[in-house]
C-alpha cells in the first residue's frame, strides 16, 4: 500500500492484453510520455484499501506520474470535451485524495485539444489546478499547451457564434 498522505492505494500493472499496442494512438501516447519523462508510463490500475478500483490510462511504477489520455481524431464534438473534463476530474481526485502530489498530465490530441481555448473555462481550471496539459502530434511529438505563468497566443479562438447567455443580454 502507498499511502503518501491520502488514502491508502496500490499500484497494479494492467494484464499484457489490457495494454495499448504502439500502434494506437494510446500506446504511441504512452510512448512518446514514456521518452519524454524517461519512465515506464504504463496502464494501470489503483486500488484502494476499501476495494475501490480505479484505472488510470498511464502512470509509472511509483505513481508520481498519472496520466490521462483524450486520443480523439476528426471532428471536435461535445463528447470529446466531456472526456476532457472527466478526466481531469480524475486526475484532481487522484493528485488531491489517493496519490498526493503526482504529477498529473492530460495527453490530448490536437482535436481534443480544442477544449482549451483562449478564455475558455477548461484553460482556466487546467491551469489553476496544475494539470499539465501535453498535445501529442501525429508523429508522436509533445508539446506543453500552456506553462503555469502565462496563455500562449496559440491557444484556439473560442467559437465565434454567440452562446445564449450573450445573445440574452440586453
Amino acid at each position: 500500500m502507498d499511502q503518501r498522505d491520502g488514502l491508502p492505494a496500490k499500484l497494479i500493472d494492467l494484464a499484457p492484453h489490457r495494454v495499448a499496442e504502439v500502434s494506437t494512438a494510446e500506446g504511441a501516447m504512452l510512448h512518446a510520455l514514456s521518452r519524454r519523462f524517461s519512465l515506464d508510463i504504463r496502464p494501470r490500475t489503483i486500488e484502494l484499501a476499501d476495494g475501490t478500483r480505479t484505472e488510470v490510462e498511464g502512470a509509472d511504477a511509483s505513481g508520481s506520474i498519472i496520466v490521462q489520455l483524450v486520443a480523439n481524431t476528426g471532428v471536435f464534438k461535445s463528447p470529446h470535451r466531456n472526456k476532457v473534463h472527466s478526466d481531469m476530474f480524475k486526475l484532481v481526485w487522484l493528485r488531491s485524495c489517493v496519490l498526493v502530489g503526482a504529477r498529473a498530465v492530460l495527453c490530448v490530441s490536437p482535436t481534443a485539444s480544442q477544449a482549451f481555448s483562449r478564455g475558455g473555462w477548461s484553460t482556466a481550471a487546467a491551469s489553476a489546478l496544475g494539470i499539465e496539459v501535453l498535445v501529442c502530434a501525429a508523429d508522436g511529438t509533445l508539446a506543453a499547451l500552456f506553462d503555469e505563468t502565462e496563455q500562449p497566443p496559440n491557444l484556439p479562438e473560442r467559437n465565434a457564434t454567440p452562446s445564449v447567455a450573450e445573445t440574452a443580454r440586453p
